[in-house]
């Protein structure tokens, strides 16, 4: 279930439905720029399990609310959002768990397990290939 602050009414529909409608969209979209090699960062998913996650430190995480709302805002979670960034970084924590999903501090992190994690695909295949 997504996280609470999700639930409320978005131009005459719920907003777990809005959410959940956007985030379909998004799997779709994430499934189609893989197949074309792409590597994607997103935030949004419905039935699609993520390849890692990220929740960095929740100290950076607010440093990274604060200059996005004071610098250049984009319309994202503002330091009066925190505790419902609290509740998607606990429901994000929780999915990434259930679905067995590596969970990493930071960007470089990931880009690097999921470099390691294609090379090693990429050797067996081309092994496979050559058999």
């Amino acid at each position: 279930m997504k996280p609470v602050h999700f639930q409320l009414g978005v131009g005459g529909k719920g907003g777990l439905e809005v959410v959940n409608d956007v985030d379909r969209k998004s799997d779709i979209i994430t499934i189609e720029a893989k197949k074309l090699g792409l590597w994607i960062v997103g935030a949004s998913n419905y039935w699609l399990v993520p390849d890692a996650a990220v929740i960095p430190d929740w100290e950076i995480h607010k440093r990274y609310i604060d200059a996005r709302e004071n610098k250049n805002y984009d319309g994202g979670a503002t330091s009066n959002d925190y505790t419902q960034v609290l509740s998607h970084r606990e429901w994000i924590e929780k999915k990434a768990k259930d679905c067995s999903v590596p969970i990493f501090h930071t960007v470089g992190e990931a880009a690097e397990y999921l470099k390691s994690e294609y090379l090693k695909a990429s050797q067996v295949s081309s092994i496979g290939a050559s058999l």
